[in-house]
């Protein structure tokens, strides 16, 4: 290995300072394009991990269990498929002896999720009217596999047996409701008949999921069971099943443990359930992601340009180098390490500056709620956005942009080292 080869990287990097103005320019354009990428890489991600995370805590559960058929016409919300009292029970048996030999904490809650019409009565007159999703729900228990009870902003939340419901707040708002209005609720009860319920709003939820806050209704599931004589009939069975868990491990387990029973119950996980929600979301982040490749590409472009000229303006070092007998190979190892010197400080500085930036929304959120009020955008959310940590985009981001930095310095090189000298110093 020669001497001069030894010393490239430390002339490579005293150059750097030689030229302090230029390499400051060059760094900048990397890091700027660096940080961008790292911040719209982690505000991406965080949408969807944030609308699957809503969905599972509010929508779908991790799994849920129907009696055979409903799953095809789940989207009319059908009384004509339902679990019998003593089925919920072998059910529930079944999904504790599977929590039993995995180890895992599973929890489930049943409830009866049907189409209704509300009309609002405020002040004693019907003033609107909607069509929403009634949900008989638990009043103590449905807590253990969703996260509504929580997010209870006013009023207070169902009373076993009592005649109340919450409904979301986007909901509230758009019929000028508060807890203490009278709300008709209309719907079908076993066998097809029409039944008015007429019950009072006992409390409004701000849950982080759009769809639940704009047109959910909660009911006690006795309260609704008298009512529509469902005697004690489910449409389905909710499950949960820990973050921490292996979920794929788990849900096969359910389903093995489902099929021994003799009435073919369907079991369908969260990402079956919400297929088409996930579908459109992956082909948001297509599009999102070819944003992204376009910030990429102008990064890039800038990157190369600003190399290229610092390569140009260097032609009489360049020609100077020659004469002084360095080898072409060298001269072209040199642009390379000063690039990569460059790429590496632009890229470092890029990514901390970006990962300040993501953590602070990573917090924070990014508050758009009043851009996108009343905008369904397919993601499960309220219009904040909090970001997360892909790391995969982050670290391709700085790895691209430190070879692109390189690569911008040593073909330019390449092709100045190959004409003669002194045609070198008459083109500087």
């Amino acid at each position: 290995m020669s001497a001069a080869f030894v010393r490239m990287p430390v002339m490579a990097w005293k150059n750097l300072f030689r030229y302090k103005a230029r390499s400051s320019i060059t760094a900048s354009a990397i890091g700027v394009g660096v940080m961008f990428t790292v911040f719209l890489a982690g505000l991406l991600y965080g949408m969807q991990l944030d609308t699957e995370r809503n969905l599972r805590w509010n929508e779908t559960a991790s799994a849920k269990v129907f009696a055979p058929g409903y799953f095809a016409e789940r989207d009319s919300y059908p009384l004509d498929y339902l679990i019998p009292r003593d089925e919920q029970e072998a059910i529930a048996a079944l999904i504790a002896n599977t929590a039993a030999e995995t180890g895992i904490r599973i929890t489930q809650t049943p409830r009866v999720v049907i189409s209704a019409e509300a009309y609002f009565d405020v002040n004693s007159e019907i003033t609107a009217s909607t069509t929403v999703v009634l949900a008989g729900v638990k009043s103590e228990g449905d807590e253990s596999v969703f996260r509504i009870k929580e997010n209870v902003d006013r009023g207070q939340w169902l009373s076993t047996g009592g005649a109340g419901i919450v409904i979301g707040n986007s909901l509230a708002s758009d019929m000028n409701a508060e807890p203490g209005d009278t709300v008709v609720i209309e719907c079908h009860g076993l066998g097809g008949f029409l039944q008015a319920i007429e019950a009072p709003i006992t409390g409004i939820v701000v849950t982080d999921d759009n769809i639940i806050n704009s047109g959910w209704v909660f009911m006690d599931l006795e309260y609704l069971d008298a009512q529509l004589e469902l005697e004690e009939h489910i449409t389905e069975l909710d499950i949960a099943i820990p973050e921490t868990a292996n979920f794929e491990k788990t849900s096969v387990a359910l389903k093995a443990a489902l099929s021994s029973m003799a009435n073919n119950f369907e079991f369908y996980t969260w990402q079956e359930l919400a297929e088409d929600i996930l579908a459109l979301i992956r082909t948001k982040s297509s599009g999102s992601g070819m944003i992204l490749f376009c910030v990429l590409i102008v990064a890039a472009v800038g990157i190369i340009n600003t190399m290229l000229m610092a390569v140009m303006e260097r032609k009489n070092e360049i020609a100077m180098l020659l004469s002084l007998g360095y080898a072409k190979g060298i001269i072209r190892m040199l642009f390379l390490l000063e690039g990569l010197f460059i790429g590496l400080i632009g890229s470092a500085a890029g990514f901390i500056a970006g990962a300040a930036v993501n953590l602070f929304f990573v917090v924070h959120g990014l508050d758009m709620s009043a851009a996108f009020q009343g905008i369904d955008m397919g993601y499960r959310s309220t219009g904040v956005f909090r970001s997360a940590w892909d790391f995969t985009i982050m670290g391709s981001c700085v790895i691209g942009a430190v070879l692109v930095s390189a690569l911008a310095a040593f073909f330019p090189s390449g092709k100045i080292v190959k004409k003669e000298i002194a045609e070198i110093f008459r083109s500087a």
